[in-house]
């Protein structure tokens, strides 16, 4: 259902919609910060929630390989949830804790973020890496 709002989306605002894939997700998550630490500050803003969040990516074990199908959306499959620091389990208390669910099932507690992949959304992201870059 989430996929099908993306594409709502994407049809009423003639710009590109999607769910993030897992490392998209990881990365606006950690904004450039390790491992062990929380990007939150860098940015400013957090993916901390009070639920998981949906991502386009099949799961698969680690490591991570972007050109093996995973990301491709498919409504097949158990799909990656990410950031459940809501779930109220010790290692879920992480902003990058991993689970799936497949991508029929309804969870009560999974949401959803969606990126945009406009031409000038990246142009204005590309100017603000380099800003952040000097």
């Amino acid at each position: 259902r989430a996929m099908a709002f993306c594409q709502w989306m994407s049809k009423k605002t003639g710009k590109t919609f999607s769910l993030p894939t897992e490392a998209q997700w990881e990365f606006a998550c950690r904004a450039g910060a390790t491992a062990d630490k929380s990007g939150s500050g860098v940015w400013g803003a957090s993916l901390l929630a009070s639920q998981g969040e949906w991502t386009r990516t099949t799961y698969r074990p680690y490591p991570y390989i972007a050109t093996d199908g995973r990301d491709d959306g498919k409504p097949i499959g158990r799909k990656v949830v990410r950031g459940a620091s809501g779930l109220k389990v010790p290692a879920a208390g992480r902003d990058t804790y991993r689970l799936s669910y497949e991508s029929w099932q309804p969870v009560w507690n999974v949401g959803f973020r969606l990126v945009c992949t406009d031409e000038e959304l990246k142009s204005i992201i590309a100017t603000a890496r380099k800003t952040a870059d000097q």
